[in-house]
């Protein structure tokens, strides 16, 4: 408890109050809060001034106040927390004469509060960079478009942490490869370090940065035997080489130089260790998903080949469709994971066909209805195959949809217009070109008049009209994409 007069000034505390503010009362007596002892701040430990207090809040409403809460800072550091019940006192006349307030000391019940919406918070930011990674690493489909966001965090580098030349560096078996290069002065530098590192045997510096995972500060290149001199690079007079480490598995490197001695220490690299850290998840990520695009690729590979198996005479028609129905998403001007969306669901579009009797596939003479049943199954049959595998698409569904038709003649579930994805529209009227223009045991190929023919008679009714237009402006520029040319 603790009185205080008109002025704000300390006129008696009790024990407790004491022991809270690690003060005697003798050492408080006619004080304010703002006084040096120690700072009333808010909860985020921004300084108060006394109109922002408990007793100028208290002085300008002239009403009590409940639950205030409040951080005390002392000098050296220590910090608490204080739940504050205020109220004033007042003479006959109204004045306020002082304040007696009641506080309690809530530093463990706030601390556990901030650690808790600290944990949230954390958690928060790694959720959202692991979206921001997830998609950024989508995006990094060529190993040039990596290269290009890896230089430019080498160029943010640059300014938090001065230097003259800097590159990133891949370990790849026993050969470390330069993958990112800032700086080094002119372009015939940094040909000169792109094609520097090959072995790891040759280069000791990053060979024992990578064995013991630690960083190696060169305060004199001239003193260092490790340092391999290169013609042209006599400049460098420091360095500073950092292992790019994830899960305790070296990546490679990232190094640093400069034409001034002694220029990286301990502090250099606290300033850059979030930089660092960053790397070394992207590049592991990165790496994983090259992988995982090769085993994702070699897996449709052999689906598309299965088919091939099992229908020999559409040998080759998921790759021609995928090849034409690509060039048609890139005519419509779609983006680039759409336009791979479509690549992929086209190549493994017919998987369903692999559950349907090879002599039915392979029959020279008319289907019956049974036997026409069980073909067109093959769309959900496709969707069960591929639902349960983790593609980064819709892949299951387009492949649903191919046969699909804007007018709601398609199966297998009669959608019509937009019910339809426009990657399912695209697919099919590619399926259906690449269809009708090879040859089939129950009919010859027709000609590209008439496969044209085709596609602008239903043009609006079965298929979509945008697509359409865009499939003939394709096969019409590109004599590759288009079939033979056969008698009309």
């Amino acid at each position: 408890i603790i009185f205080r007069d008109k002025s704000g000034r300390i006129d008696y505390l009790n024990e407790q109050a004491e022991i809270v503010m690690g003060l005697k009362s003798e050492e408080l007596k006619g004080k304010k809060f703002n006084d040096p002892q120690f700072t009333v701040c808010n909860l985020k430990g921004n300084p108060l001034s006394e109109e922002q207090q408990s007793f100028g809040l208290v002085e300008k409403s002239l009403k009590p106040l409940y639950g205030l809460e409040q951080l005390l800072k002392w000098p050296d550091g220590n910090i608490k927390f204080i739940s504050l019940n205020v109220a004033p006192i007042i003479d006959d006349n109204g004045v306020m004469q002082g304040t007696v307030a009641s506080f309690s000391d809530i530093t463990e019940q706030k601390l556990e509060e901030q650690e808790r919406e600290r944990l949230y918070l954390l958690e928060k930011e790694q959720s959202r960079r692991i979206v921001l990674e997830n998609k950024m690493i989508y995006d990094l489909i060529s190993e040039e478009d990596f290269s290009s966001k890896l230089t430019h965090v080498l160029e943010i580098i640059a300014q938090i942490m001065p230097h003259d030349g800097s590159d990133i560096t891949l370990l790849d078996n026993n050969r470390i490869d330069v993958i990112a290069i800032y700086g080094y002065k002119d372009s015939a530098s940094h040909d000169i370090v792109k094609n520097l590192r090959k072995n790891l045997n040759s280069y000791t510096v990053e060979q024992v940065v990578m064995l013991n995972k630690t960083p190696i500060f060169i305060p004199d290149t001239n003193q260092e035997s490790r340092w391999v001199k290169t013609p042209g690079f006599e400049w460098i007079r420091s360095a500073m080489k950092i292992p790019l480490v994830f899960e305790g598995k070296a990546l490679g490197t990232i190094g640093f130089t400069s034409e001034k001695l002694n220029a990286f220490n301990e502090e250099s690299l606290s300033k850059i260790e979030s930089f660092v850290h960053g790397l070394s998840i992207v590049i592991h990520n990165h790496q994983n998903y090259q992988q995982l695009l090769k085993t994702r690729n070699d897996i449709i590979s052999t689906i598309t080949k299965l088919v091939e198996i099992r229908d020999p005479y559409t040998h080759g028609h998921q790759e021609e469709v995928s090849k034409l129905a690509t060039a048609i998403a890139q005519e419509m001007g779609l983006d680039k994971n759409t336009i791979e969306t479509i690549r992929v669901a086209s190549l493994v579009h017919d998987i369903g066909k692999t559950i349907i009797p090879s002599e039915i596939l392979n029959k020279p003479g008319k289907l019956t209805e049974l036997e026409y049943g069980l073909v067109k199954h093959h769309a959900q049959s496709g969707y069960e195959i591929l639902k349960d595998i983790s593609f980064t698409s819709p892949i299951a569904e387009i492949v649903y949809q191919h046969h699909e038709k804007i007018n709601g003649s398609g199966y297998p579930r009669g959608l019509k217009g937009n019910e339809i994805m426009l990657e399912a529209r695209i697919l099919l009227v590619a399926d259906v070109y690449e269809a009708m223009s090879s040859h089939r045991p129950y009919r010859p190929a027709l000609s590209r008049t008439e496969t044209e023919e085709e596609l602008e008679k239903n043009k609006g009714i079965l298929y979509d009209p945008e697509v359409v237009d865009a499939c003939l402006k394709v096969i019409r520029r590109n004599p590759v994409l288009s079939p033979p040319v056969l008698p009309d």
